[in-house]
């Protein structure tokens, strides 16, 4: 009867110990296994929490089409990216162009800070034939461009011009370029070209000008008027470089001492003196 009892204790003991272990392995991986649970659930639809620590990888073979496709027929977006701050919510292995993909920001700028197509242009105009004769104390236009400004902004002007003397004495040509009709400087003699009959056959100049303008059409040209004994313009051009932004002068602007009849004529006796040397 002892033997017996003692049998059985033994038997349940060594079963209390089996359980023990088993129990033991069973504890130890727990946490592992929710973990592996976690990353290998079936992606339910309609829920928010669906949780994985690992990539989640979709190998397609499809070669028509994409091999994944996301469409949303109530009006919300077909794709919702969310990420830490300063984390790229995607990334790609290509830099073939997407088709009709609108972004808000190219590198980290919007749009205004990039000129929109035909918001600058160039335009101008040049010749050198026929001569245009000037005669004392005319006034020509020898050349003139006309352009359309895409919006409010700036026009740089430059005019060109040169001249030869087409009288005995002394040629003295002032010039100056204008935008619809107002000269940039207010003193004809600002810039001027000297001849003489003698000794200087042929001169040349030019001048450039920043003027504020509106969106619209503007002309600008060159303007040319004799204080000596006569000159004949034979090349000449303008052009007009118009930009957004910028900033440029008021015209006309005021020279120190706007010409006259007597600066002229001093200008004229200068030319001369020189010509004399």
């Amino acid at each position: 009867m002892k033997r017996i009892l003692s049998s059985r204790k033994g038997k349940v003991a060594m079963l209390a110990m089996a359980m023990v272990v088993i129990a033991t392995v069973a504890v130890a991986p727990m946490a592992t296994a929710q973990e592996a649970q976690k990353n290998g659930k079936p992606w339910i639809l309609g829920k928010l929490n669906n949780t994985a620590t690992k990539t989640t990888g979709l190998i397609g073979k499809v070669a028509t089409a994409a091999a994944l496709q996301v469409t949303n027929k109530a009006g919300g977006t077909a794709l919702d990216l969310r990420v830490l701050t300063g984390v790229a919510p995607l990334t790609v292995n290509s830099t073939t162009k997407v088709a009709n993909l609108n972004a808000d920001l190219l590198d980290d700028k919007d749009s205004t800070d990039f000129l929109a197509k035909g918001s600058v242009r160039a335009d101008g105009n040049i010749a050198d034939s026929p001569a245009v004769a000037v005669a004392p104390g005319a006034t020509a236009i020898p050349i003139s461009k006309t352009f359309t400004a895409p919006s409010d902004g700036f026009v740089m002007v430059t005019g060109s011009v040169g001249s030869v003397i087409n009288a005995a004495g002394i040629g003295v040509l002032g010039y100056q370029v204008r935008v619809d009709g107002v000269p940039a400087t207010s003193d004809p003699l600002a810039y001027a070209l000297n001849t003489d009959s003698t000794s200087i056959f042929f001169d040349s100049g030019a001048v450039t000008a920043v003027v504020p303008v509106t969106a619209g059409s503007h002309t600008v040209d060159l303007q040319v008027t004799e204080f000596g004994n006569g000159s004949a313009v034979l090349g000449r051009s303008v052009t007009a470089n118009f930009v957004p932004a910028g900033s440029g002068n008021t015209i006309p602007v005021s020279t120190e001492s706007d010409a006259t009849s007597s600066q002229a004529a001093d200008k004229v006796a200068e030319v001369q003196k020189k010509a004399s040397e």
